[in-house]
């Protein structure tokens, strides 16, 4: 039974820090929602997906993927997404160097946790907020017919409120990561 229950976490632990689920939040899903946004705008609809066969599928998501980088730039240029504190950019190297070397497997999957989460929740909040600017232009465009004026000011104030609070994760994980580097930067090997 313990085996079975190792087997199961191990395979938990490689779909979570590889490709799979890292990538799937913070990469392929703001990505997803800005060219759906985008197609809303084009076709004044959302792509049916259920056309795709599965290696268009596949095109589709490494599309969404390649897009969610772009996403994260903006973010970057904006200073709305950060990597490491702002006093702390000189050393940062440093600090990554002395976690990696003393950190043990728990305490490296742990701080790529906290990494993989940042990099979602700041990806999704710039996804939402540039999807928001894309599908306010298409409704005002068609003079909000499709909602009234009531539900597209909740809708937005809504979707802004929600990339804030994921902009305010990004920023305490930032922090939280920060510190947890730091501990494990200056314990004793």
């Amino acid at each position: 039974m313990d085996n079975k229950v190792n087997e199961i976490s191990n395979l938990i632990d490689k779909i979570y820090t590889g490709f799979i689920l890292r990538d799937f939040f913070a990469k392929i899903m703001p990505g997803l929602i800005l060219i759906f946004s985008f197609s809303f705008f084009l076709f004044n609809k959302i792509i049916d997906l259920k056309f795709l066969n599965s290696s268009m599928i596949i095109l589709f998501l490494g599309l969404a993927w390649i897009i969610a980088f772009s996403i994260q730039s903006i973010g970057e240029s904006f200073k709305l997404i950060k990597y490491w504190l702002p006093d702390e950019k000189d050393d940062w190297s440093n600090l990554l160097n002395k976690c990696l070397s003393k950190s043990t497997i728990d305490e490296k999957s742990n701080c790529e946790r906290l990494i993989v989460i940042k990099e979602a929740s700041g990806n999704l909040a710039i996804s939402l907020i540039l999807s928001t600017i894309i599908i306010s232009a298409r409704l005002l465009i068609n003079n909000i017919s499709i909602v009234s004026k009531y539900e597209f000011w909740f809708a937005i104030l809504f979707v802004i409120l929600i990339a804030f609070f994921l902009l305010k994760n990004h920023k305490n994980l930032l922090v939280k990561q920060h510190i947890y580097m730091k501990n494990i930067a200056n314990k004793n090997k």
